[in-house]
């Protein structure tokens, strides 16, 4: 799951602030992308494809500069939220002390921040981060057996399609990924719960195969010492 953390980078607090909201994004098990080094400041093609890329996006809504007594964020880091949020892309802001939401984003959750007492909003932006991470669950690796339905898995044209079964019903089905490895065929199956079990189906040319509802439990061979 990739996090796109969207501020400013005209200030040393800038920076820091980010670098520690970097550093608890990855604390969860994320990876984090910016728009540094991609003519930051502006809303450009590279930036927008990072965020269309990414699977949520952090803003941080500092202080830039006062006009007629009122504080204003920095202008691409909005821009950059608004964009995230157009898209319906999971996202979550903090605004600084003196920065007043308005607009779509008043109506979506945010969170205060105040530099000098910054634990309140970094204990609120870890819920936040850590209720995306359950939402979209974790990856089962599935190693395909026999070898045939493997091979027909990996062919040009073949689909490989799951779902999950959980408190007695199944989920939508999903595209799976497949991998090719030394001695394996492997199905990448993003989204599942603690309790999901799996269900996987394979349409190669001229072949369907398709497994039964499988737990997610480790099947270990033990032998007597």
């Amino acid at each position: 799951m990739k996090i796109f953390v969207a501020y400013g980078f005209s200030t040393d607090a800038d920076k820091e602030l980010a670098n520690h909201v970097q550093t608890l994004v990855q604390a969860h098990g994320l990876t984090v992308t910016t728009g540094e080094h991609l003519d930051g400041g502006q809303l450009t093609e590279a930036v927008m494809e990072r965020i269309r890329e990414s699977d949520g996006l952090v803003a941080l809504m500092t202080r830039d500069e006062q006009r007629d007594g009122r504080w204003f964020t920095h202008e691409w880091v909005s821009q950059e939220l608004s964009y995230a949020r157009g898209r319906e892309l999971r996202s979550v802001a903090l605004f600084e002390d003196g920065i007043v939401p308005e607009g779509m984003h008043a109506s979506h959750r945010w969170i205060p921040y105040e530099p000098d007492r910054p634990l309140p909003a970094f204990a609120d932006l870890a819920d936040v981060i850590g209720s995306w991470k359950r939402r979209e669950g974790r990856t089962l690796v599935a190693k395909l057996r026999p070898d045939e339905a493997g091979e027909a898995a990996a062919a040009p044209g073949a689909t490989v399609r799951y779902r999950f079964f959980s408190k007695g019903d199944y989920a939508g089905w999903r595209d799976g990924e497949i991998v090719r490895k030394p001695g394996a065929i492997l199905a990448y199956l993003p989204g599942a719960d603690e309790d999901s079990e799996v269900e996987v189906e394979i349409r190669g040319v001229g072949s369907t195969w398709r497994s039964v509802v499988e737990p997610q439990w480790l099947q270990l061979k033990l032998e007597q010492a």
